[in-house]
């Protein structure tokens, strides 16, 4: 299904694969208004920029799917910047062609996606093979975060946007992690 809601807009709640690719140092993202950001916030920043080019409603509301050291992707959905969060959300989450993807937040680090995120913001499919993460398939901290996201030294935790099961957010070995000074998208999602 395409679109069966009719207009660009017709779900509340997407997920999608930024078009824009970055170093694990985020460097790549610190332009225009998200420049002097640094880190996941310059990540979040660059997701509601493009959530907001493509006309998603509620943009400022997009966060980049990371973890750091301090808070988990999964405690980062639900406006909380610790670790160790209990999935509990009943919001539903479309990839940009209006596929459903997840139904709440445990339906989404289950390994059980109903559907691809594989989608820009635009609704074009990535080129992306993988995507910066740094999370677990749980949703948790991994420690490939390339130093939280700072440096261009390390690795850093990678998914897989063509994927439906635990590799969307956590790829097995040997894919996994990615050299920092690659180049790679995130991933956006809008919070609860």
């Amino acid at each position: 299904l395409e679109n069966p809601g009719g207009g660009p807009d017709s779900k509340s709640h997407y997920l999608f694969v930024s078009s824009v690719k970055t170093t694990g140092n985020l460097v790549n993202f610190m332009t225009g208004s998200c420049a002097g950001n640094t880190g996941p916030v310059v990540a979040d920043c660059t997701c509601q920029v493009l959530a907001k080019t493509a006309g998603l409603s509620g943009s400022e509301s997009y966060v980049a799917w990371l973890s750091t050291a301090t808070a988990d992707a999964l405690c980062r959905l639900q406006n909380s910047n610790t670790l160790a969060c209990t999935a509990n959300s009943g919001t539903t989450w479309y990839n940009r062609r209006n596929q459903l993807v997840a139904s709440g937040l445990a339906e989404l680090v289950s390994g059980n996606l109903r559907a691809a995120i594989q989608f820009t913001e635009n609704g074009d499919v990535t080129d992306a093979t993988q995507v910066f993460t740094g999370t677990n398939a749980n949703g948790s901290f991994t420690a490939n975060t390339c130093s939280n996201w700072l440096s261009g030294a390390g690795s850093g935790e990678v998914g897989s946007p063509s994927a439906t099961g635990l590799d969307w957010s956590q790829m097995a070995n040997p894919n996994s992690p990615l050299i920092c000074t690659s180049l790679a998208p995130v991933y956006c999602i809008r919070k609860i």
